[in-house]
């Protein structure tokens, strides 16, 4: 049964570019009442770019197969910025599906994630995030979970 299982990705560090590039993709460089620049901590990652990541950081720990299934967000709940993150800060994905809920011929799967912050008790941000899942199997490849899951046998 694929809700109980817990992965955790390798550390990550965000580009510097990318905050940069993250900042005008969000039209933040255009936004004439954004607050100064320099009120942030330098090379600070924006809270929306660190939740942005979380389709990449989950991608390599927990995934559908390609040849069967397809997935989408579906949304987010609670979602908690707890400590700064700055481009040279390493953080990784610790996910644990919650729940696996049927929805008409697809699936809503529940995911309890922490970001955490290397060298940091405290994490960087916490979320609950759904997505939906069509498709008979999903799959975590990790060194320590490897499971395939025929998610229509499971019922939640």
């Amino acid at each position: 049964m694929l809700a109980g299982v817990e992965v955790v990705g390798d550390w990550f560090s965000v580009d510097i570019e990318r905050t940069e590039l993250f900042s005008v993709a969000s039209y933040w460089t255009e936004n004439e009442k954004a607050f100064e620049s320099g009120l942030y901590p330098p090379g600070m990652v924006e809270g929306f770019h660190l939740v942005s990541l979380l389709d990449h950081l989950s991608n390599a720990i927990l995934r559908t197969d390609p040849a069967s299934c397809t997935g989408w967000n579906y949304g987010l709940d609670g979602v908690r910025f707890i400590t700064t993150v700055r481009a040279e800060d390493k953080i990784r994905l610790r996910l644990k599906v919650s729940e696996v809920r049927p929805k008409g011929p697809a699936y809503v799967l529940t995911f309890d994630c922490t970001v955490e912050r290397s060298n940091s008790e405290r994490p960087a941000f916490v979320a609950t995030w759904h997505a939906q899942g069509q498709g008979p199997y999903l799959k975590s490849e990790r060194k320590s979970v490897a499971v395939t899951v025929d998610i229509r046998a499971m019922g939640g």
